[in-house]
């Protein structure tokens, strides 16, 4: 019955079986990889599955010119959830004066993403082992092998997997402080569904404006998951000031993110702008 499932996923999925195929040449020492807008390669997965997610959730022409459009020309880029380095390295590229931090707590993703840095010959990111939250401690966080794109902070009860692990954890406004508070040129979220508590982290950074803009993935399934929802995320940005956009093909704020239109998406990354920067 599984292999049945699979056979009918692959079939009725858009693309997905052309990119089955091409992973299964990695049997013929032809190793599948992921070309970033920038010209950079993303390779080292570690399954079909993260072959595809990462594919999947890769900038899109609309993220890139979001970020080319908005991102501030000076202070530093922050990638939350890095994860094998697809915004790293855009970043990176679309901003070569400015360093790029990009965190990621799961010991195996973070030698990978180390790797894909190294191969792009960028040296303006700087890899950071450890999470960003609402709080410095050390929380419990799944490290899954078998489905690193779903890796996360957990709450206790989670916890009792054998799959976690005790990672450290600070703020975005504690991070900026040791660096001496730089300005925030940008930044992108996607910490599968905790994304609430990492921005209630940067309650100074954005009430005091020192950021620019960002992207912040919006997935409700993985916000109910973690016990927080769009709404949440909504009512936190705006009490420091900002609102979130859905993104027109140019990279042009669209409509601006409500419960109710949030209801229509599965997964999005979207733009999060200052009220006054937006109109």
């Amino acid at each position: 019955m599984r292999l049945l499932n699979h056979i009918r996923t692959l079939a009725t999925t858009a693309g997905m079986l052309r990119q089955w195929i091409r992973w299964n040449l990695g049997w013929l020492g032809i190793h599948p990889y992921l070309k970033l807008p920038g010209g950079d390669k993303v390779s080292g997965f570690r399954n079909f599955s993260e072959f595809w997610s990462t594919r999947a959730t890769a900038p899109g022409e609309d993220e890139v010119a979001f970020i080319n459009r908005y991102a501030g020309k000076s202070g530093v880029l922050l990638d939350v959830g890095a994860n094998l380095g697809c915004f790293s390295l855009t970043l990176a590229r679309l901003r070569p004066d400015c360093m790029v931090h990009a965190f990621e707590p799961s010991p195996e993703t973070l030698i990978l993403l180390q790797a894909n840095i190294i191969r792009s010959r960028q040296i303006n990111v700087n890899i950071h082992p450890f999470a960003l939250g609402r709080e410095i401690d050390h929380l419990q966080f799944v490290n899954d092998p078998s489905s690193p794109a779903t890796n996360r902070l957990v709450d206790r009860e989670e916890a009792a997997s054998n799959l976690t692990i005790e990672v450290e954890v600070t703020t975005i406004d504690q991070f900026l402080k040791m660096k001496g508070t730089p300005n925030v040129a940008f930044m992108k979220i996607d910490v599968e569904g905790f994304e609430a508590d990492v921005l209630r982290g940067a309650a100074l950074t954005l009430t005091h404006r020192g950021c620019h803009a960002g992207l912040i993935e919006l997935c409700p399934n993985n916000l109910h998951r973690a016990g927080s929802s769009v709404e949440t995320i909504l009512n936190v940005l705006s009490q420091a000031g900002w609102r979130l956009h859905f993104l027109y093909a140019d990279g042009s704020p669209g409509p601006i993110v409500t419960p109710s239109n949030a209801k229509k998406i599965s997964v999005a990354n979207v733009g999060m702008l200052a009220i006054e920067a937006d109109g």
